[in-house]
């Protein structure tokens, strides 16, 4: 029970790492305020779960946010967390996704921060985990400009924060995720599925079979990495940026085909 006796807000709690942060919180004996665009999947949370709060909401209007903040105090009676995990990845790069992509991804983190972080102050202090994602190292694919750019952004975003706000007893933090069996990234598995020929569940093994560990995260394995960020055991780490991301960012890309070269040579799948 790590979380016993304190308040977090989750954004992005409906699905993937941010209902899978929800749930572990809820087990550590965190209340939790879950935020979200879609209503639905909160309501089956709160539903299922105890102690959790639903706030419908936008991370990038403050209003929304500022309602979520007042939930905490209001329910709870206060605030000693947040994980900043809602996050979208734009169809292209015309004009609208890059507006898109830095409204969600940069500025909803830091609208989120800049409304949560004082409340926090005022509990006592606290802690801010801001889900990033290791594509602020390199990009994963073609078409994604506005997505790395605003998850590069983020980085930047912890280390001032962290500077920031120090001394008022609340730390931030950062977790960047690799690929990770998420809703988010079902369209692309999709595409790799129709692409070879094969079922979804094959199109993942085929993308993370040339990982270090051989496979893709999964949502409760970040959801670990957030529950040390939040939890008094991480009580003199700010300013870090923690990659979940099973070994991707220590792999040469240039060493994939080589490795697959390998393997059809030695006969191995």
């Amino acid at each position: 029970m790590r979380l016993s006796g304190k308040t977090v807000l989750v954004t992005g709690a409906g699905t993937g790492i941010g209902e899978a942060v929800v749930r572990r919180f809820v087990a550590e004996g965190a209340a939790i305020v879950a935020m979200g665009r879609r209503a639905g999947p909160l309501e089956a949370l709160a539903a299922e779960l105890p102690a959790v709060a639903v706030c419908a909401g936008d991370i990038s209007r403050r209003s929304d946010i500022k309602r979520a903040v007042d939930l905490a105090r209001d329910r709870f009676g206060g605030l000693h967390g947040a994980v900043s995990a809602a996050g979208i990845i734009p169809g292209g790069s015309d004009e609208a996704s890059w507006l898109e992509a830095l409204a969600i991804n940069t500025m909803g983190p830091a609208l989120t921060a800049d409304v949560a972080i004082p409340a926090m102050a005022e509990s006592g202090g606290g802690s801010f985990v801001i889900v990033g994602s290791i594509v602020a190292y390199f990009s994963f694919a073609p078409d994604n400009i506005p997505y790395c750019t605003s998850k590069g952004g983020l980085q930047s975003l912890t280390h001032a924060l962290a500077v920031e706000h120090g001394k008022r007893g609340v730390r931030v933090n950062c977790v960047n995720p690799g690929l990770v069996d998420t809703p988010m990234i079902a369209p692309m598995v999709d595409r790799l599925a129709r692409k070879a020929g094969v079922s979804h569940d094959e199109a993942l093994a085929l993308i993370g079979r040339d990982l270090p560990l051989g496979r893709l995260g999964r949502p409760e394995e970040l959801a670990a990495a957030c529950l040390f960020l939040v939890s008094d055991e991480a009580s003199f780490v700010t300013g870090a940026i923690l990659d979940v991301d099973g070994g991707t960012t220590s792999l040469n890309p240039g060493m994939m085909g080589y490795q697959a070269a390998y393997r059809s040579a030695a006969g191995r799948s």
